[in-house]
């Protein structure tokens, strides 16, 4: 099935301020993510932040997923055109089940709304996975 790339939600690291936990996920719209804000802004403090953020959950996050080797994913969407269709039909993002919140694809949604418009149609896969079991887990700051 094809969405509306706009139409897309994910599950972010947000910014917490609770004694009791490290990190919070929440879910929100794929325009208002860091990796699009990043591009649409050229902001590359904007990425930083957010590796920021993700570290305090991963730390070798910083190391694997440098701004360059997102800046490279920016470049090969860019030079595709978009997500291109003999790519998607082996490797389709996929969606959690009665939602349209991004189980994978987090970056190329990101990326192709920033480049190519909302409303650009991408291919999708429900899958019946069970969500993260720490989202929204802090109400930030947290009731102890």
């Amino acid at each position: 099935m094809d969405i509306q790339v706009g139409q897309l939600e994910v599950i972010v690291y947000i910014p917490i301020e609770c004694s009791k936990h490290l990190w919070a996920l929440s879910v929100r719209p794929v325009m208002k993510c860091p990796y699009y804000l990043c591009l649409k802004n050229e902001d590359k403090s904007i990425y930083d932040t957010y590796m920021d953020l993700w570290s305090k959950r991963e730390p070798d996050v910083k190391t694997n997923r440098p701004y360059d080797h997102f800046m490279r994913q920016v470049a090969d969407l860019r030079l595709d055109g978009g997500y291109r269709s003999d790519k998607a039909e082996k490797e389709p993002m996929r969606i959690y089940k009665g939602k349209r919140w991004l189980l994978d694809g987090h970056h190329r949604a990101a990326i192709i709304c920033a480049l190519f418009g909302p409303t650009t149609a991408v291919p999708v896969k429900e899958v019946d996975e069970v969500l993260p079991d720490d989202l929204d887990l802090c109400a930030n700051p947290c009731k102890d």
